[in-house]
């Protein structure tokens, strides 16, 4: 849990939350952060804001956005240059360590000039910035936003603009969506080593649904599918990651058939590596077939989890019959028992939420009576239910009758995992990452 509070939850992954609710489900999943935007800032105001934050127990990483310094005449200049203080001012209450810095287009089609002015605009508003506590990180957009929201798109442009200031004052937020496709990424990112205000974990899906609100969960898209096991142990370890969530092996989906060799090999790797395995990832979804053939997948993923010393296994819900998954469930969660290792429901498909998740398993939340005719099933009953909703923010469901046959171990091997959701968001685990 310890390891949690270093994860910041950027709040545009949460949009039906309030921000005092964003606050609070951070703190209830072991958050330690939230990234903060200012719509959402100004629905509450900056002293219930702050006093929701406080209570809540976590710290503010960054205030989002500010910039956008794309007028092309002096009166409008010093207008947004008015708004860009505000937002210091705000980053400032909130004890932001960060205002995030989306630049602008280019204003009257003359790029070179726009970015000449967003220099100067860096310069006079880290003069304002500085004394106030607050850093300027600026994030480099996709190239496709060229027109209508940042003419620095690159991490090279962006570190280039923050040279001629000290790395406390300025520095740069790295969002993979925006740079991944950079030939010279790599040795951009070692060049930011000191700037670094903030990273968005992230992937790029193919084809994109939506090139402002399509991002994907790491590894369901293509940042970086070429690379081999060996490889992404090694730069996870290089890039200071401490967890990885096993989705591919050398590029290819886990078989859970693999032979005994290959088993092994992949044991040794992930032993050798230092990091810790925190999940293996599956693609099975719990209505696509009859629930002991379903069971009978889980249990072989189960046991290469187990083999491998990872606490946990990823399925998914599906889209068919719900009640089969409800006993493909009560069947695996026997084999889980035997081999210690968790079973995580993301929500995905028909089970798209925490909420619905609990009630398709018949739980409900701690305090609200069950209605007529409800029933728990065997397997989910003891015990609490660990229920992680949009972009990783948590809550604990409790189950609605106690009296079942069912053993308290049992119980604790569901966990309802978080969804893939637009807007950015984090890892799971201990700062994990994707293979």
């Amino acid at each position: 849990m310890d390891e949690l509070r270093r994860l910041s939850l950027n709040q545009a992954t949460i949009p039906s939350w309030s921000l005092p609710e964003a606050a609070d489900g951070c703190a209830k999943a072991g958050l330690g952060w939230i990234g903060v935007w200012r719509d959402r800032l100004a629905e509450v105001g900056i002293a219930a804001a702050t006093r929701s934050i406080r209570d809540a127990g976590i710290g503010v990483s960054s205030l989002l956005r500010g910039g956008f310094f794309d007028a092309s005449e002096s009166t409008a200049r010093r207008r947004h240059m008015d708004g860009n203080r505000r937002a210091v001012e705000e980053a400032a209450a909130l004890q932001a360590k960060t205002l995030v810095l989306v630049c602008g287009p280019a204003a009257g089609r003359d790029l070179e000039g726009a970015r000449a002015y967003i220099a100067e605009a860096i310069a006079e508003l880290r003069d304002f910035a500085a004394p106030c506590g607050v850093a300027l990180g600026i994030e480099p957009m996709h190239p496709v936003y060229c027109a209508d929201r940042s003419a620095v798109v690159t991490l090279r442009q962006a570190l280039a603009l923050a040279a001629p200031h000290p790395q406390a004052e300025v520095g740069v937020v790295i969002d993979a969506y925006h740079v991944w496709w950079d030939p010279d990424l790599r040795a951009e990112v070692a060049a930011a080593r000191g700037r670094i205000q903030g990273y968005h974990v992230c992937d790029w899906l193919v084809p994109p649904p939506d090139h402002l609100n399509g991002r994907g969960m790491m590894g369901d898209g293509v940042i970086c599918p070429s690379w081999t096991l060996e490889e992404a142990l090694v730069k996870g370890r290089e890039y200071g990651y401490r967890g990885v969530e096993l989705r591919l092996v050398d590029g290819e989906l886990i078989d859970d058939s693999m032979p005994a060799a290959e088993r092994k090999r992949v044991g040794a790797l992930i032993a050798d590596s230092g990091l810790d395995l925190v999940a293996v990832d599956s693609s099975i979804r719990l209505t696509d077939g009859a629930p002991d053939v379903v069971a009978a997948e889980i249990a072989r993923f189960l046991e290469l989890a187990a083999g491998w010393r990872s606490p946990l296994i990823r399925v998914f819900g599906g889209s068919g019959e719900r009640d089969n998954a409800v006993r493909a469930l009560r069947l695996a969660v026997r084999e889980a028992e035997r081999t210690g290792v968790r079973i995580g429901l993301e929500t995905h498909d028909e089970f798209s939420s925490a909420a619905a998740v609990g009630g398709w398993l018949h739980l409900r939340p701690p305090g609200r009576r069950r209605g007529p005719g409800a029933r728990v099933p065997r397997g989910a009953s003891n015990g609490r239910l660990r229920a992680l909703g949009g972009g990783g923010v948590g809550k604990e469901m409790a189950p609605g009758n106690r009296r079942t046959r069912s053993s308290p171990t049992a119980a604790r091997q569901i966990l309802v995992l978080p969804p893939p959701r637009s807007g950015g968001g984090s890892g799971r685990g201990p700062n994990a990452a994707r293979e």
